[in-house]
Parts: structure tokens; sequence; C-alpha cells
């Protein structure tokens, strides 16, 4: 026998799907920092002390997730979110932190975090490379990959 669910019931399953589909952020919020944070092993990107002075230019080269609400921060030396939905933003992109007339010192440390949905593992990243390039990969924890989130980091020297 063929039961009529009614309005209530249609419309509750109405406003489900529309929450579902609203979905704006990670259900169970990660921070997980590149270097200089709690448990971190890796090193950060820096400018040797032989610089004088240089700026960072950071391209998204390629993403592999889908989590929506994916935050990526720049944290040092200045505290710059770059996006608040990596997943979802355009490979290519590209941001500056500091520039050709206000760059930093020979010494500094660039640092990010990246704001992810807990998966079956902790997220972390790799770093790879050396002043002036590096590459820094994401992994959010459900793949073990490397290819969730990942950046190219260019430091251009002041002269």
């Amino acid at each position: 026998m063929r039961q009529s669910l009614g309005f209530p019931a249609m419309a509750a399953i109405a406003l489900a799907l529309a929450v579902a589909a609203c979905d704006n952020g990670p259900k169970n919020p990660v921070v997980t920092g590149l270097c200089d944070e709690a448990g971190s092993t890796t090193d950060c990107p820096e400018i040797p002390n032989t610089v004088n002075e240089a700026f960072f230019t950071i391209t998204l080269e390629s993403l592999s997730c889908t989590a929506k609400g994916t935050k990526i921060r720049v944290t040092a030396p200045v505290d710059k979110t770059l996006t608040d939905d990596g997943c979802y933003d355009t490979e290519g992109k590209t941001w500056n932190v500091g520039s050709a007339s206000s760059g930093f010192a020979g010494g500094t440390q660039l640092n990010f975090s990246i704001t992810s949905d807990e998966t079956g593992s902790p997220p972390s990243f790799q770093l790879e490379g050396a002043y002036p390039d590096w590459h820094i990969k994401f992994e959010d924890g459900g793949d073990n990959d490397f290819n969730d989130v990942v950046l190219a980091v260019h430091a251009t020297e002041i002269q």
C-alpha cells in the first residue's frame, strides 16, 4: 500500500535539502599550521639572512579537495586571509605578501594555516624546495596524497 507523506513531511525534507545545499563551512573544523605550530615538524619558507629584503608571491597551483569553507591564511609575517573557500577557488590565482616597496628582511619566515574538515587522519603539510621557490602541499587527512591544496611560493629579492 502506498502512503502519502503529506505537506508537513515534504516541507521538512525540503528544508533538510536546502540546509545541505547551503553547506558553507567545515562541520568539524581543524586548523593546521605549516610551521611554528604545536606538533609541526615542517620548516617555513624563509628569506635567507644574506638577502637584504624580499616579498612573496603565492600561487594556487592545484586543488584536489571538495570541502566547502576551506580557509587558507598567511599567519606570518602578516596575518592575511588568502581565500575562505580554497577547494572552490581558481587554480592559478595569485596573492602577494609584501611588495617591491614593502618587503621583509632576511631571516623572515612565511607561515600558513588551513582550516578544513577533520577526516580520518590529522591534516598536515609538506614543504619542498628552497629559496626562492617552494611548493607547499596540504593533505586534509583523507587519502595521504598531499595534493588537496598545492601552493607555489616565490620570493622576489628587492634590490
